[in-house]
């Protein structure tokens, strides 16, 4: 089975359909668990050189899948590798994590690059590549990059800082300057991905590690806005592009980002409400997969109908062949979907139409054929019978009801006779159980000798 034609578990899951068995993997899989990425670790010498040397990169990301069999790998990278890109000094400090020159200022966001440099991104696409030839055909490669909330924070501090205050201070006093640090990393994360799907990445994930700081109105300008624009931009050049999300710490902001991000999946986190995913996040899954099918079921039945109508063409029983009958179920067809006309043309599809054929060509489709015809009458005597029975049983309820008021008057009056007539009284006795009525029971005498 070749790759093309192999059945991904994790991607078929990304396109809505479910498997019996959920396919896994880990966004840390690679990493300094594992003793053979430390033994390439300090093989490489520097975090950038294991990232952008493509045997060790590819290696990396194959080590996992050796130990585990996971359903999925994701490339050995990192996020900051745009900034990289753009001209801006990266570095990773033994201890300390990445250090970049801050852009703290409107001054300094003027010089920052608008284009990136992607010949210096081959070698991730190259380690994409090697994956790509040494993955099995059934685990998919998942590529990935930042999204831009989270590398502006990294570009505008300098460094990881624990709430990203830089960051979100220039975006309060200067909104300008740091909207525009965000459409360069978007037009050049849309490039950055779209390079990585040619490399052979099966599908991608956005990572917003520091969504979770954000509040609601700022969320939705800085973290949504990016990703939908980015989601957007890439599938205009690859519409199935399968994407996750993963806004981190976006707790109950979490279905808004599905929603208008138009992500295929989402990752989440541990402080995620597993309630809220399943009845806010999950729900609209099923919903989609619902509508899915339900477009299918209508395409397939146009099919149907468009199947149907071309085998309404005259038949050798019509009167001189009527044309006009034997193509009138045709067009009413082509009206309805999208079908093709006596004339040999697609017709458009009326505005309104429920993808079916019309009253009229219904009536003549059951009229013009013979069976039909005869099952037609055969209703409609039964109609007629039916019909017939019905006024008989009427006329016998009525003339029950007739004989009912000429004999219910004598009943009554005979009734009320018998009730007037009242037997003779009977004297009653009361017996009185009273205390006197007791005393004067007799009693048993006793003789004391």
């Amino acid at each position: 089975m070749s790759q093309k034609s192999a059945v991904k578990p994790f991607i078929e899951v990304l396109a809505g359909r479910g498997q019996q068995v959920p396919p896994v993997w880990m966004m840390r899989q690679a990493g300094r668990y594992l003793p053979e990425y430390r033994e390439l670790r300090a093989k490489a010498g520097s975090f950038l050189g294991l990232c952008f040397t493509p045997e060790y990169a590819a290696e990396v990301t194959l080590q996992p899948i050796r130990r585990f069999n996971f359903d999925a790998a994701i490339i050995f990278s990192d996020i900051l590798v745009i900034p990289y890109a753009l001209g801006r000094s990266v570095r990773f400090e033994a201890g300390e994590g990445p250090r970049l020159d801050p852009l703290d200022t409107p001054e300094q966001v003027a010089t920052l690059a608008r284009h990136a440099d992607f010949g210096k991104l081959e070698p991730v696409y190259e380690a994409l590549r090697r994956v790509k030839r040494e993955l099995a055909p059934e685990i998919a490669l998942i590529g990935f990059c930042g999204a831009p909330w989270t590398v502006a924070t990294y570009m505008v501090a300098g460094q990881g800082t624990p709430d990203q205050a830089p960051a979100r201070m220039m975006a309060y006093r200067h909104p300008d300057a740091f909207a525009d640090i965000i459409d360069v990393l978007v037009e050049n994360s849309i490039q950055y991905l779209l390079g990585q799907l040619k490399a052979g990445a099966d599908a991608l994930q956005i990572f917003d590690t520091w969504a979770g700081v954000l509040p609601p109105r700022e969320f939705e300008r800085w973290s949504i806005e990016p990703a939908k624009r980015i989601v957007a931009g890439v599938r205009a050049q690859v519409p199935d592009a399968k994407i996750i999300g993963f806004p981190r710490g976006a707790g109950a902001l979490l279905p808004a980002y599905v929603e208008a991000t138009g992500v295929n999946a989402v990752s989440i986190d541990w402080a995620a409400e597993p309630s809220l995913i399943r009845e806010r996040v999950q729900s609209r899954a099923g919903a989609d997969r619902g509508r899915r099918r339900a477009r299918s079921r209508r395409r397939r039945r146009a099919r149907e109908l468009r199947s149907r109508a071309v085998d309404l063409q005259p038949r050798p029983w019509h009167p001189a062949g009527n044309p006009d009958r034997a193509c009138r179920a045709d067009v009413a067809a082509g009206e309805g979907v999208q079908g093709v006309t006596s004339t040999g043309r697609h017709a458009p599809r009326r505005r309104g139409s429920n993808h079916h054929l019309t009253l009229e060509s219904r009536v003549h489709d059951v009229l013009d054929h013979p069976p039909s015809r005869m099952m037609t009458w055969a209703f409609v005597a039964g109609v007629v019978a039916y019909r017939a029975s019905c006024r008989i049983m009427s006329d016998a309820f009525s003339a029950i009801m007739m004989v009912g008021a000429l004999v219910l008057p004598d009943i009554r009056s005979g009734i009320t006779d018998a009730s007037t007539t009242r037997r003779p009284s009977m004297p009653r006795t009361r017996k009185r159980w009273s205390t006197t009525a007791r005393a004067s029971l007799p009693m048993r005498q006793v003789e004391v000798g």
